[in-house]
């Protein structure tokens, strides 16, 4: 996992969900101190109990947070039963 791109990734999706760390460490269980080292990127390992707590919690599928963001495609259905293909930036 390249940790800085994990770390901007992080931020920038707990920016743009207007979560400050602090609550984001109510919402997953973490320490202050430990989601400060994730999201500057200056961590030795992280647990994968906190990984997906940060995921669920920024809704960010685990995979693209631990690559560090990008584009996903969903493929969706809508309520005709007619399908179609959804991209999402994270």
């Amino acid at each position: 996992m390249d940790k800085k791109a994990f770390a901007s990734c992080m931020k920038k999706n707990r920016e743009n969900k207007k979560i400050s760390i602090e609550d984001l460490g109510t919402i997953t269980g973490i320490s202050y101190q430990k989601l400060k080292e994730y999201e500057s990127g200056e961590f030795d390992k992280i647990k994968a109990s906190e990984l997906q707590a940060i995921g669920k919690a920024l809704d960010v599928p685990l995979l693209v947070l631990m690559k560090g963001g990008g584009n996903v495609h969903f493929l969706k259905e809508d309520e005709d039963g007619v399908k179609f293909c959804e991209w999402v930036e994270y």
